[in-house]
């Protein structure tokens, strides 16, 4: 699980939310030295599971997943599944109020996923908003839930299967 593909500023809070390119790529590459077979969530149907079969995921969608993660993992041939903030696509100096790490960061634009989709990687759904579910009352949870997966299987004309929770956020409902 990832979120920036960059070496962290000197201002971040939380220097294991960035892992520096070079350091990303070399993850690669021994995961595949190593017999790792690197998939999604949309492939796991059509395929044996075995327990060297890994997902990478990166979580809100940073503009460096498409700078620098997006190439390297096209380099490789293997794919991943990013979980953007819709309502927070193409923004840039966005830091969340809740959040530990509170260094302003960009992110990728609308294009710049539909690109990436249309290249293999595969989208899940990190709400519209970046807040816990949990503070949420039911209607807002289902308008949440299901405005950004339609609105992701809209823009990449693929399934949405799976969800990473904002702050990890959930409860029994």
């Amino acid at each position: 699980m990832y979120h920036n593909i960059c070496r962290p500023p000197p201002t971040a809070q939380i220097k294991g939310m960035y892992v520096d390119p070079v350091q990303f790529d070399w993850q690669i590459r021994w995961l595949l030295k190593h017999g790792f077979e690197i998939t999604t969530f949309g492939r796991l149907a059509d395929q044996p599971v075995h327990a060297k079969t890994v997902i990478l995921t990166l979580d809100d969608g940073y503009a460096n997943n498409y700078s620098a993660a997006f190439p390297i993992l096209q380099r490789h041939g293997v794919s991943a599944v990013i979980y953007p903030i819709l309502s927070d696509l193409g923004k840039t100096g966005v830091s969340w109020p809740i959040g530990t790490e509170r260094t302003p960061a960009d992110l990728f634009s609308e294009e710049q996923l539909c690109e990436m989709a249309g290249a293999g990687i595969e989208f899940g759904s990190h709400l519209l908003h970046h807040k816990p579910l949990t503070d949420m009352t039911v209607d807002e949870r289902l308008e949440e839930l299901s405005s950004s997966r339609e609105q992701l299987q809209a823009l990449t004309g693929q399934d949405v299967l799976s969800i990473a929770y904002p702050y990890g956020a959930y409860d029994k409902d």
